[in-house]
């Protein structure tokens, strides 16, 4: 009995078999590695790509602004620029991120800023100088400068997470709260009465933003 033919088709059949085995192996892997390289480069794609450029046109501004000495000037200047940033964070924000407790804070505080920036610009259109104080305008650069080193810790490696909504929540908090340092530093010397009044509820608005912003840290843990 001649068991050659049956050696020989046994054996094709086997190689058939390893190779198909072999091919789908290096199939799978290959979507495995191409599925991988999607989820890291999704990973590696902070939200702060996208946040982050309005505050650093926002400070670049400010730190270009000119300087006056009169409180009063300076203070409307910088408050109004940003107020502007802040604006564009958070239509930034809305752009980025879809339909959450977050976006709908973000708009409510949007809305807000507009009504902010007309009373700005009627308020800066009826200031007149005084006389320039050097405290006050040391202080407020101290101020403006604390802004900036909070952009630029943002920018790097360890400040912002991958995580959007947290991301969101860092830079609204930052923002919040300097426009707070920013009203706070210009009320020790401020003088108009209408300036220092809207300095006033600045503050008071920016403090109930940071709760809400707390708030809805909490409430997504």
């Amino acid at each position: 009995m001649n068991c050659l033919p049956i050696i020989v088709k046994r054996t094709t059949c086997l190689l058939g078999l390893i190779l198909t085995v072999a091919t789908t192996g290096s199939i799978a892997q290959s979507n495995q590695l191409t599925d991988s390289s999607k989820t890291s480069k999704a990973a590696h794609q902070p939200l702060k790509i996208n946040l982050l450029p309005p505050m650093q046109q926002m400070i670049t501004k400010m730190k270009k602004a000119k300087v006056t000495g009169d409180p009063d000037i300076d203070f409307a200047n910088q408050a109004r620029l940003h107020t502007l940033g802040t604006q564009d964070l958070l239509k930034a924000i809305l752009k980025a991120q879809s339909d959450s407790t977050l976006t709908q804070t973000a708009k409510t505080m949007l809305a807000t800023i507009v009504t902010d920036l007309t009373t700005l610009g009627n308020l800066r259109s009826t200031l007149k100088p005084t006389r320039p104080n050097s405290a006050f305008a040391k202080q407020q650069g101290r101020v403006i400068a604390a802004m900036s080193e909070k952009i630029k810790q943002s920018a790097s490696s360890y400040k912002l997470t991958q995580n959007p909504d947290e991301n969101i929540i860092i830079l609204l908090t930052d923002q919040r709260q300097d426009a707070i340092n920013l009203a706070t530093s210009y009320l020790e010397f401020g003088r108009n009465v209408e300036l220092r009044n809207f300095a006033q509820q600045l503050v008071e608005k920016a403090k109930l933003d940071l709760d809400i912003i707390k708030n809805v840290r909490s409430a997504s843990k």
